[in-house]
């Protein structure tokens, strides 16, 4: 990430930072709040048409109950993105091979479920990868599950067409070993996602040993001073943004700054109380997708609205009926949406 500006109110208290593409704002609870989009929209639909428009992007055709949705997946380093739209790309006179191999595999299918991986793929969770679980015949007439895992991580996104099993079959991106020391993507490859960074999962943590445990990950990191809770929380748990993290804080009425190690019992009581609160708005579908401005400049998005910057007269937010709408929005503006 690379910070463009740092800036201040009066008092010398950061406002906030703003990150050159936005890829920060794209957290595990926005991918979240697309989900719960997509699940209104195209689950249960029929996948009809498959295009890739570019090297690193796709464009899937969904049919549902005599409408249509048109899916954008990008795999772009600079902007990766997932999102639904009614523009549509033009496909290429010769289908690439991923193309082909997504024809073949899911082409006609149905999408069973939609879901948020964890890195343990068993359990759902807040990173930043949603499979789409797809049903379809293949050559003997029998109906197998497929997954289309699409991952939103920088310069490391993908699009990676599994198995069953998870095995991998294909990927828009193919990475050897020689490429990657983390992961090989590669056809009969199993496929995991990296957990490079060791982050929790806040969907199932047990929360009674939440400041025990954000304590003791400080120390033994060997930190040299105290960390902020807000900080805390976004190194220890998948999902979060330093933006997310810091409204998770301002809505438990606690100062994000705040060093972990101060913090009284009846704070830490009301951190978990509002990390119970974001599980339900998750499970819930609750969402209210939202671009941050100072004064005209779009700075942030989220997906959900912010209280951090209420009061700064040079702050406001606009809500969208949607976060695909918003993502249109937000890159569209920059005159970057794939």
């Amino acid at each position: 990430m690379q910070v463009i500006s740092i800036k201040y109110d009066n008092k010398g208290k950061r406002l906030f930072q703003e990150v050159k593409d936005g890829f920060m704002a794209f957290d595990g609870l926005f991918l979240s709040a697309l989900i719960s989009e997509f699940k209104e929209t195209i689950l249960g639909g029929k996948i009809a048409k498959i295009i890739q428009s570019e090297k690193d992007e796709l464009q899937i055709t969904v049919k549902k109950e005599k409408q249509q949705y048109l899916l954008h997946l990008s795999a772009n380093p600079s902007i990766p993105l997932i999102y639904l739209s009614n523009k549509g790309k033009t496909a290429p006179l010769t289908a690439p091979n991923f193309c082909m191999a997504l024809r073949k595999h899911i082409g006609n299918g149905l999408i069973q479920n939609i879901t948020q991986a964890s890195t343990a793929l068993e359990e759902e969770g807040l990173e930043r990868v949603l499979l789409l679980h797809i049903s379809h015949r293949d050559e003997m007439g029998d109906y197998s599950i497929k997954y289309l895992a699409v991952e939103i991580m920088g310069k490391y996104s993908n699009i990676i067409l599994l198995k069953e099993d998870f095995t991998i079959l294909d990927a828009i991106k193919r990475i050897s070993s020689v490429q990657s020391s983390l992961r090989e993507v590669l056809p009969g490859r199993s496929y995991f996602i990296p957990d490079q960074f060791h982050k929790e999962n806040i969907l199932r943590f047990p929360l009674e040993n939440l400041s025990s445990f954000l304590i003791e990950r400080m120390k033994g990191k060997g930190a040299e001073k105290p960390e902020s809770i807000s900080d805390a929380l976004f190194h220890s748990f998948s999902g979060l943004s330093p933006l997310s993290a810091r409204e998770l804080c301002e809505d438990a009425e606690v100062p994000f700054d705040k060093d972990i190690t101060v913090l009284s019992s009846s704070e830490w009581e009301n951190i978990i109380t509002k990390v119970h609160a974001l599980r339900s708005k998750i499970h819930n579908g609750d969402f209210s997708p939202v671009i941050l401005f100072e004064e005209t400049k779009a700075f942030d998005f989220s997906a959900f609205h912010t209280i951090q910057y209420k009061g700064n007269p040079r702050f406001h937010e606009e809500a969208f009926s949607s976060p695909s709408a918003l993502i249109e929005q937000y890159y569209g503006d920059r005159k970057s949406v794939v």
